[in-house]
C-alpha cells in the first residue's frame, strides 16, 4: 500500500470518526515534526504534503509545507505556500493587528524572495512583518541584517 493509499484509509476513518485513524494521524504529525528536527526534509515534506491534503485549510501545515521547500532551496513552491497561509490567514486577522503567526509568514516569504533577489518583494514583506507588535527579537535582527 502506497503511502497516499494508506492516508486516503485513515482520512476515510478520520471521516467515520474511527478513533485508530485519530491515533495514526497523530502519528503522522509526530512523524513529520520529528523528520523536520532530523533535517530529513524531503521526508518532512511528503508528511506535511500529505497532512495538508488532509486539512487543506491547516495553517500549521501549509507553514511547514513552505518551510520544507525554503530549506530544501525551492523557493518560488515556498512562496506559493507562505502566500497561501497569509491568505487564510488575512481573511481572520484585523488589518490593524498582524498576528505573531502571520509576520513569520510575511518573514519566511520575504526570505524566500531575497534567495531569489527579489530585493522588492523581500522588502515589502519585511517591511510588513515588521509592522507587528508580536514578531520576536530574533526575526527583528534577522530583518535587519537583510
Amino acid at each position: 500500500m502506497s503511502n497516499k493509499e494508506a492516508m486516503d484509509d485513515i482520512i476515510d476513518g478520520l471521516f467515520q470518526g474511527n478513533k485508530d485513524s485519530i491515533a495514526q494521524l497523530q502519528l503522522i504529525v509526530q512523524e513529520a515534526r520529528l523528520a523536520f528536527k532530523a533535517k530529513e526534509y524531503d521526508k518532512a515534506l511528503k508528511y506535511f504534503q500529505s497532512l495538508s491534503t488532509y486539512d487543506k485549510n491547516h495553517i500549521g501545515y501549509l507553514f511547514s509545507v513552505g518551510l520544507c521547500y525554503q530549506t530544501l532551496g525551492k523557493f518560488d513552491l515556498a512562496i506559493q505556500m507562505f502566500t497561501k497561509v497569509i491568505e487564510q490567514m488575512q481573511d481572520n486577522t484585523k488589518k490593524s493587528e498582524i498576528s505573531y503567526q502571520l509576520a513569520h509568514a510575511y518573514y519566511q516569504r520575504g526570505m524566500s524572495h531575497y534567495s531569489l533577489s527579489h530585493a522588492t518583494l523581500a522588502k515589502k514583506d519585511f517591511l510588513t512583518a515588521l509592522q507587528s507588535k508580536f514578531l520576536d527579537k530574533d526575526l527583528q535582527k534577522g530583518i535587519e541584517l537583510h
